[in-house]
């Protein structure tokens, strides 16, 4: 199974949150950062920063600030990338400062590497450190399928019930995508409305479809910190059952 393992000592049931970048703060828009690579550069690392596989040609990635007029230079605890190509990982790595990096490491994270990185402010002559967390984990392998009940639903109209499937019906996730793909014009939601994990699986931080989720703990270890650069709200779409026998 892809990501990291562990258990949770105590089995509580406990709130999770999604983790975004804002549009703008109290200071204006957000900042945000492209990659500042040559193209040979950039090719290997589009091949190797996936959701699948870490990038192993080199440790540092280099980026360059957009400046735009408006917008003040900055950075933030969690930079936007955005720009000349963002990875396909989508939901699976963050920019981030070492102060960041340093809460975030108190934490259960599934698989992943920290990169070095930088952000060079090209106005003002400026670079600084930064890191670009990496992680894999796969949550379909995470969650109790053979104890799932999916619920099928048009993409195009979401309240639109074609089917409910019976608990059962897909015990493994080798079942699963190849259902998934056969019928991609149908969204497949969990019923009813939660995600159950394997016993042995408890992480504070990790992705579904619906973004970067993060646990209540992590989330006031985040805001005790005053990290900047990020917006966390509830995850109300599934009740998350982590950790628990």
């Amino acid at each position: 199974m892809p990501g990291l393992v562990l258990e949770n000592p105590n089995g509580n049931m406990m709130s999770y949150y999604v983790l975004t970048t804002p549009l703008e703060d109290q200071l204006g828009l957000m900042p945000s950062v492209h990659l500042n690579m040559n193209y040979d550069k950039w090719k290997i690392l589009e091949k190797q920063f996936t959701k699948t596989q870490f990038y192993e040609d080199e440790k540092q990635i280099n980026f360059i600030l957009n400046e735009r007029e408006g917008i003040p230079n900055r950075v933030v605890d969690v930079m936007k990338w955005y720009g000349h190509q963002v990875p396909t990982a989508k939901f699976q790595y963050l920019v981030l400062s070492s102060k960041f990096k340093q809460i975030i490491e108190l934490f259960r994270l599934p698989k992943h590497v920290f990169y070095e990185a930088d952000i060079y402010i090209e106005s003002e002559k400026t670079i600084y450190p930064f890191f670009v967390f990496h992680f894999h984990f796969d949550y379909i392998y995470g969650i109790q399928l053979e104890e799932t009940i999916f619920e099928e639903r048009h993409f195009r109209a979401s309240s639109n019930i074609k089917s409910i499937l019976r608990k059962g019906t897909i015990r493994t996730p080798e079942e699963f995508y190849p259902f998934a793909e056969e019928n991609a014009a149908i969204t497949y939601w969990f019923y009813p409305d939660k995600l159950r994990f394997k016993s042995d699986v408890y992480l504070d931080l990790f992705a579904t479809e619906d973004g970067i989720i993060v646990s209540e703990p992590l989330k006031e270890a985040i805001e005790k910190a005053n990290m900047t650069g990020i917006e966390l709200t509830e995850y109300t779409r599934y009740e998350i059952i982590m950790g628990q026998k």
